[in-house]
């Protein structure tokens, strides 16, 4: 099914080889077609007019700006022309946002993300957001202070100007004070990156995990999980969680999905659904002919 914007290209697209198919003397065709012989744009970047629109919309239907009048001659082939173009170029794009969403999940899974105030770290497309989850939880005492002490007015600090926002103060000081670096209202997370030799975060936690099982089973300290998720103690005398390998996640990703998948067609099945009523149904029966059978 076609967008909302390409079904408005298409439109646009039809439009214009009704109007390149019209006669010259209609004032449709001149006004489109047509240009002043008095007068001039203005400087800067002028503002578009629907042939510049129309133009854009040839560009990326592939279909040159030269030529597109020859083929508008024939109403039924430009119909043709421009509806197989329109779905080649959605499906194209589809393609190509498919392609750089995976570069892009591809490229975050070799960073880590560590917390700037403890050892907290996380690794992967998703480890940011638990570096932020973790500041906000555990260091909350320390950043709500940091975002107290900051300038949360609207006047330069520099030039004492007043701005109308928070962007036009950020664009004021980066454009007016560039060499001044402001102080940060709130710890961010520190990202570095996953070289081939440096071992995992989930692969040091593992490793991690197993040498104090086996140095905690005289104590009994911890108890082990079969799951491998049980809790590593660390130096700072914090006891986190670990993290489950890749495949184990998946794993358990596809039998919950199994499961939710049965338990909803067990429930929505209408043999089910039937013989539960007449279950029910039985039940009351029986329920009303014992009771006629003791009263009488």
């Amino acid at each position: 099914m076609l967008t909302i914007e390409n079904m408005i290209k298409i439109k646009r697209l039809r439009w214009a080889g009704h109007l390149s198919r019209m006669d010259e003397s209609r004032t449709p065709h001149q006004v489109t077609f047509s240009e002043l012989k008095v007068g001039k744009r203005a400087q800067k970047k002028p503002k578009k007019r629907w042939i510049d629109v129309l133009k854009q919309d040839l560009k990326e239907q592939r279909i040159n700006n030269n030529e597109w009048r020859n083929l508008a001659a024939d109403r039924k082939e430009w119909r043709i022309k421009i509806n197989e173009n329109i779905v080649n170029y959605q499906e194209r794009n589809i393609r190509e946002a498919k392609s750089k969403r995976q570069e892009k999940y591809e490229n975050e899974d070799q960073f880590i993300w560590e917390c700037p105030l403890c050892d907290f770290k996380r690794e992967g497309r998703k480890g940011r957001q638990y570096v932020n989850s973790h500041l906000t939880q555990a260091h909350r005492d320390i950043t709500e202070e940091v975002r107290q002490n900051t300038n949360n007015t609207l006047e330069c600090t520099l030039c004492n100007t007043i701005c109308d926002s928070r962007a036009g103060l950020s664009s004021h000081m980066r454009h007016r004070h560039p060499s001044h670096i402001p102080p940060e209202n709130r710890f961010r997370p520190t990202r570095r990156t996953l070289t081939q030799d440096q071992p995992s975060t989930s692969q040091v936690q593992s490793n991690q995990s197993a040498q104090y099982a086996s140095t905690s089973q005289a104590s009994q300290v911890l108890p082990v999980n079969t799951n491998n998720q049980f809790n590593v103690k660390h130096a700072t005398d914090r006891v986190v969680p670990s993290q489950v390998s890749a495949a184990t996640k998946e794993t358990q990703h596809v039998e919950e999905d199994q499961r939710k998948r049965w338990n909803h067609r067990t429930r929505c099945n209408p043999i089910n659904m039937y013989v539960r009523m007449y279950v029910c149904v039985c039940v009351c029966v029986c329920v009303w002919w014992v009771d006629y059978l003791k009263n009488g």
